[in-house]
C-alpha cells in the first residue's frame, strides 16, 4: 500500500508493507520511503506491531490504514471477527 508525496529531492512514495510475524521474524507493518527517480527504498521503521498483517488498505481520507490479520490455527479469533 502506498501514498504519493513530494519532497525537495523529488518524487517519493510512502509504502506500507505487511509481514508475517513470530519468533525470529518480522513484527508487523513496516513503513518504507520509495524514491521514484532512483528506484531505491529506505526503511523508516516499524509502523505498527501487529500479528500477520497480510492485506493492507488505505482509507480514502488517507488518514487511516486498515490491516487484515491472519490468525494462527487454534487461535480463539475466528475469521471475520473484530
Amino acid at each position: 500500500m502506498s501514498e504519493n508525496t513530494t519532497s525537495p529531492a523529488g518524487n517519493t512514495c510512502l509504502v506500507y508493507v505487511g509481514t508475517y510475524t513470530g519468533p525470529n521474524k518480522s513484527r508487523g507493518i513496516h513503513l518504507l520511503n520509495l524514491d521514484m527517480e532512483a528506484g531505491a527504498c529506505t526503511s523508516m521503521g516499524l509502523a505498527a506491531e501487529v500479528a500477520h498483517p497480510s492485506f493492507l488498505a488505505i482509507h480514502p481520507d488517507r488518514r487511516h490504514l486498515y490491516a487484515v490479520n491472519e490468525s494462527d490455527p487454534g487461535s480463539p479469533w475466528k475469521g471475520g471477527a473484530v
